[in-house]
């Protein structure tokens, strides 16, 4: 019995290791342009997405106690961006820590 159970696990594990071979082609991935990842959508703070990703970046590089990396975060960032409230606040708490 339990050689039995073996040899359907090593049965299975061939049979996904092996490439599926159908007479049907595969479907193609589509090109990387076509692939939309909302990174122009509004986030909850107002910032598209674009944006908010080094703001909450460089939150992380604070909480690591890295501010230095956190500033380069945020100079990656345009100045219209930059100016608002989120973005603002965090690079004057990198500033402080980074003063330290």
């Amino acid at each position: 019995m339990k050689i039995k159970n073996v040899i359907r696990f090593l049965a299975r594990l061939l049979v996904w290791r092996l490439p599926f071979r159908s007479g049907q082609p595969t479907t193609p991935k589509p090109p990387p342009e076509q692939l939309d990842l909302g990174l122009d959508q509004l986030t909850a703070t107002g910032l598209p997405l674009r944006a908010a990703l080094p703001v909450r970046s460089a939150e992380y590089w604070l909480q690591l106690g890295e501010p230095n990396l956190a500033l380069q975060e945020l100079a990656s960032l345009p100045d219209a961006v930059r100016r608002q409230d989120w973005p603002m606040r965090v690079e004057l708490a990198a500033l402080h820590a980074a003063a330290r």
